[in-house]
């Protein structure tokens, strides 16, 4: 015969409360331990299947220092022949304000075609633009430095220079800018008066209105001068080019401090002149104290056309002489050059109308 022990109601129910919380502390338990499990796997696994991304860079320029002087460019509508092709490595992209935007560097190598072009200086805070004619030497006479392989001064020596103060002023600038001149650089002299000769020809005056010019290659030629001095019978002569030496330097600044002034003012020969030259100049610094005989407007008109027709710059000084204005701004303008007036100073302004 067995023997079963009797359990209460009371015991039954604690034991059926205590299998209850067991459970459920054995759920919980259960729970914690994959969570846990499943952070350190995370820890060790997981950076390995990340994505590194490439550091985004954006640059913004300085800005340069406003009260930095700044130059004014010469420039002009000519042709001008361009330079080799460059190429150069396009590594980032500038930006002149900055941007919630960022562009990656990119490390390539563009070829990049460029028309590199000598800049030449302004005349100051009074001057537009100047000249640029691309390769060649610089040279500046009463304003810019201009950049041009040919250049020509065609230069008042007639007798009213003795005014004012105007021949030593002309000498001084003609001298400095012809000791200017940069290696590469063609150049040559004309001097006018009645009649215009090649610096360093000998002037041979008869009377206010003949002379004879003896050229430096033993050639001679006759000028008659007529109404409002005009020339009437002038050679058409063509110049050589002098290339820039030691010594044309040193002849020329000789021609310059020695020729003298004489007879009245006439522009159209000289002028034309300089523009027959072979091959045509480039440049022409034209420089005078007065007005010549004639429709001045009409005459600058003519030599402008045949100027612009041949791809010539006139640039223009007026020395001492505001009468001069119109036609000198009318010239240098339609050839694309700048027409100057200089004072008793030396002080050059631009002309403009």
């Amino acid at each position: 015969m067995s023997i079963h022990a009797q359990i209460s109601e009371e015991a039954r129910q604690h034991l059926a409360k205590q299998r209850r919380v067991s459970t459920v502390s054995s759920f919980l338990i259960a729970i914690m331990s994959i969570v846990l499990v499943a952070l350190v796997l995370g820890y060790f696994i997981l950076p390995n299947f990340s994505i590194k991304e490439e550091a985004l860079v954006t640059y913004v320029p300085i800005k340069a220092d406003e009260n930095e002087p700044t130059v004014n460019k010469v420039k002009t509508a000519v042709v001008r022949k361009p330079t080799a092709p460059s190429s150069y490595p396009v590594k980032t992209i500038v930006a002149t304000t900055s941007s919630p935007i960022s562009i990656p560097t990119v490390d390539a190598i563009q070829p990049v075609e460029t028309l590199e072009f000598g800049d030449g200086d302004g005349f100051g805070s009074d001057f537009g633009d100047g000249t640029d004619f691309g390769p060649g030497g610089s040279v500046a006479f009463f304003g810019p430095q201009v950049r041009a392989s040919r250049v020509v001064y065609v230069i008042d020596y007639s007798l009213s220079m003795k005014a004012l103060g105007r021949d030593p002023l002309m000498r001084e600038e003609l001298e400095k800018s012809v000791k200017g001149i940069s290696p590469g650089t063609l150049y040559q002299l004309i001097f006018f008066a009645g009649p215009h000769w090649i610096a360093g020809d000998e002037l041979m005056i008869k009377d206010k209105w003949a002379a004879t010019i003896k050229g430096q290659d033993g050639k001679t030629y006759d000028w008659k001068g007529g109404e409002n001095n005009g020339a009437k019978d002038m050679a058409k002569t063509s110049p050589g080019w002098l290339p820039m030496s030691e010594s044309n330097i040193k002849k020329s600044v000789k021609d310059i401090k020695d020729t003298p002034l004489n007879l009245g003012t006439n522009w159209g020969p000289p002028l034309e002149t300089a523009m027959r030259m072979d091959p045509a100049p480039q440049l022409i610094f034209f420089m005078t104290d007065g007005l010549t005989g004639g429709d001045v407007m009409k005459l600058t008109d003519d030599i402008a056309k045949e100027a612009k027709r041949k791809g010539i710059v006139i640039n223009t000084i007026s020395l001492i002489e505001p009468a001069a204005e119109a036609a000198m701004h009318n010239l240098a303008s339609k050839t694309g050059g700048v027409a100057a007036l200089v004072d008793k100073k030396g002080k050059s302004r631009e002309i403009t109308r």
